[in-house]
């Protein structure tokens, strides 16, 4: 599916490219250094016909890689291996063949496509650079896709591999040299890191910043106007990046509807609002009240979720004008950041470096880690993981005390079989976390499914205020099973009391209060000896109110929390939320 939107935006990209192209060929051309010629050619009537032949030249090489052959275009290198490994044990080396053939026959089909797609634009340019116009082009353009000269197969060959994530990048040098930093167990534990990292190439080229390479190609066009390569590689850029802006402009403005979440929380408040409210990265809120997470169709749906990042990060009234602009600009590197392989990489260095310190819970992201490390390493991995999902529905509690414990469950819970013998995860409002895609969904669908909060009330206040429901981390001791109850018990109560709060008094009052009413409260409080009164001063009367009742409701969280940790199993849930917050309903 990545590989299929990929060609597409590949094509559609062709649009501007190609008017950039003409205007760079235009503009030396009148200058009367350049040669006039262009590199560029979208030809909307040859579009079905290329995308045809191209795909019965892919099938073509999928059957090839099916039968274990050597690419007709070039050998594949998708999954960095230089060659197939046999085992001796028969059934091993069925499995293990069939998975990396069906994957590189997959590469293939699509690499088709995309060298048959460059072969013909590059002949339909070769023509029009000769004079030619209508149908002799067609004519002409034929020919030369018959008798391609070696330049015209050398790149076809580099778009192709460009279009599947296989190129030669500085990315993906730099990831094949740090896996050779840890020589045999570095091919165990990162088997695949090419491709991740040409992901994270591509998110750069189809954003902002893929117009450094536009200036830098123009620069050395301008240097030397004959140099044709130069400005096909400058109006190739102008078009990827011209459409990942727009991809990122379209996920800013589905933001700003409440249509679409951004990259992954880093900051714990934000990843705790994110769970209570069934929150997922890069997601479009569907019309059947779920998230869909797309952020799987790479680039664009990356694109589409550093929009929304960066409309949340403008619109996030708590960090000043300075620290918006370097989240702003640093959005894209936040994308790669999120990819599987270098968040893979991340959590295992924040892992480690909070295990030498010392910090809480750093024992609980190493197995975490290791454990997802573990598992991919397996051959087929993505399916059986796609397997154990879709027979699963319901999300499967890795968490535990210790670290033997964590990195058994974390490979467990992606296993066929044996997910369901761990606990289930419990969201803070005590309801369990499931999936909604079912087996064939999680086999063959690339916008995972999640069930948004719209429509419940308490989930949707705690979305509109951005409020912090803390989690529960597994006690000494405790068993799988008496965590799952305690969190259940836990999300009832909060949800109990964050209920009641929003049809108190003091919720009431708060909302029709003006501003001479709120400050009266806040001085009520005060005199009460309530403790961290938020400050009302220098905000409008909408963020008083906002602010104010964020107070009330994380208050009473925590004190619902402080009672819960000395009554359980025995739990009282506190009157009207809380003594804290009686007296507040005043009329």
């Amino acid at each position: 599916s990545g590989n299929g939107v990929f060609g597409a935006l590949e094509t559609v990209k062709d649009v501007p490219a190609t008017i950039m192209d003409r205007l760079l060929a235009a503009a030396l051309a009148r200058s009367g250094k350049g040669t006039g010629q262009i590199t560029k050619d979208f030809d909307i009537k040859e579009l079905a016909g290329t995308s045809l032949r191209g795909a019965q030249r892919g099938i073509k090489e999928a059957q090839r890689a099916m039968r274990g052959e050597p690419s007709q275009l070039q050998d594949l290198t998708r999954w960095d291996l230089g060659k197939e490994t046999n085992y001796n044990n028969a059934l091993l080396n069925f499995y293990t063949k069939g998975v990396f053939r069906t994957l590189d026959a997959e590469d293939r089909l699509f690499r088709g496509v995309a060298f048959q797609r460059s072969l013909e634009e590059q002949a339909r340019v070769i023509a029009r650079n000769e004079g030619l116009t209508g149908d002799a082009v067609r004519a002409r353009a034929r020919e030369l896709i018959d008798t391609p000269s070696d330049e015209m197969v050398l790149r076809s060959i580099q778009d192709s591999e460009y279009a599947v994530f296989q190129d030669k990048t500085a990315l993906s040098k730099a990831a094949l040299n740090f896996r050779r930093m840890f020589g045999e167990p570095g091919q165990y534990f990162l088997p695949f890191v090419k491709t991740p990292a040409n992901i994270a190439a591509r998110i750069l080229d189809y954003s902002p910043a893929g117009m450094i390479k536009f200036l830098r190609e123009t620069g050395k066009l301008l240097s030397n106007p004959t140099n044709i390569r130069a400005q096909r590689e400058a109006a190739d850029a102008f078009g990827r990046s011209s459409i990942g802006t727009a991809a990122m402009a379209t996920g800013w403005l589905l933001a700003k509807e409440g249509k679409m979440t951004g990259l992954h929380p880093s900051n714990p408040r934000t990843r705790n609002e994110w769970a209570a409210t069934n929150k997922q990265e890069g997601s479009l809120l569907g019309p059947d009240g779920n998230y869909y997470n797309i952020t799987r169709i790479s680039p664009l749906g990356n694109s589409m979720a550093i929009g929304a990042q960066m409309y949340d990060i403008f619109t996030n009234t708590d960090i000043n004008g300075a620290e918006q602009a370097v989240l702003l600009a640093t959005a894209p590197l936040s994308a790669i950041s999120s990819l599987p392989m270098t968040a893979t990489l991340r959590d295992a260095v924040q892992g480690l470096t909070a295990l030498a310190s010392g910090q809480e819970g750093a024992s609980q992201a190493v197995a975490r880690t290791l454990g997802r490390t573990a598992q991919a390493a397996i051959p087929g991995s993505s399916l059986l993981r796609g397997v154990a999902y879709g027979t699963d529905p319901q999300v499967r509690e890795t968490r535990a005390d210790n670290f033997g414990e964590r990195f058994q469950r974390q490979v467990m819970s992606q296993i066929p079989g044996l997910s369901q013998r761990l606990p289930a995860r419990i969201d803070p409002l005590g309801e369990p976390v499931t999936r909604e895609s079912g087996l064939v969904g999680s086999l063959s669908n690339p916008l995972t499914p999640k069930e948004s909060g719209v429509g419940d009330p308490v989930r949707e206040e705690i979305d509109r205020l951005n409020l912090s429901i803390p989690r529960l981390s597994p006690r000494e001791g405790e068993s799988g099973e008496e965590f799952e109850e305690r969190s259940r018990a836990y999300g009832t109560t909060i949800n109990t009391v964050m209920t009641a709060l929003i049809n108190s008094d003091a919720k009431r009052n708060i909302d029709e209060f003006d501003v001479a009413g709120l400050r009266g409260m806040v001085d009520d409080m005060k005199a009460r000896g309530f403790r961290n009164v938020p400050d009302l001063s220098n905000i409008s009367e909408d963020q008083m109110r906002d602010r104010m009742l964020r107070f009330v409701y994380e208050s009473a969280i925590a004190e619902t929390r402080q009672e819960l940790s000395k009554a359980f199993p025995a739990m009282n849930v506190p009157g009207e939320a809380g003594s804290l917050f009686r007296g507040l309903g005043r009329n």
